[in-house]
């Protein structure tokens, strides 16, 4: 198994060498993940003060316009939040995480439907988002399906 390249660690054992040739050394890895955890503790920091700020006096609404004028990657982290807090209690929440690319997916979306100011209705990850006309975005748990009976 050490030595199986079908793992990773065998792979990244065997690149070391020409890795730290380029500067990719193991110290400098280390100091670049202490660095993403720093930023990583701002983007968070922020995610969590723009969505205070963004509540529509309910707990399930977003002011839009507030939310477009957010840099993407904080309106991304916000979403990602808010389906995840509709869907907290679904086990498959944590077998099956939201894909980054259907996220941004989403966003693009929603992001088309808050500037045009028109409805929309969106599915991701166990959770229904929506955009009213008055630029309000609603994220709640998706409705159970109906099934068709043969």
């Amino acid at each position: 198994m050490n030595r199986d390249t079908h793992f990773a660690r065998p792979r990244l054992r065997a690149a070391a060498a020409a890795l730290a040739r380029e500067g990719l050394t193991p110290e400098r890895v280390g100091r670049l993940a202490e660095r993403m955890a720093r930023y990583e503790a701002v983007v968070a920091g922020c995610a969590e003060a723009a969505a205070a700020a963004l509540r529509h006096g309910r707990p399930d609404s977003l002011d839009g316009r507030a939310l477009l004028a957010l840099p993407e990657e904080l309106a991304l982290r916000l979403l990602a939040a808010e389906i995840a807090g509709v869907t907290v209690d679904d086990i498959d929440q944590v077998d099956h995480p939201i894909r980054l690319q259907r996220l941004e997916s989403l966003w693009r979306d929603l992001r088309a439907a808050l500037e045009e100011g028109r409805s929309l209705r969106r599915t991701l990850g166990g959770a229904l988002v929506a955009v009213a006309p008055d630029r309000i975005l609603t994220v709640t748990r998706e409705p159970a399906r109906r099934r068709r009976s043969l």
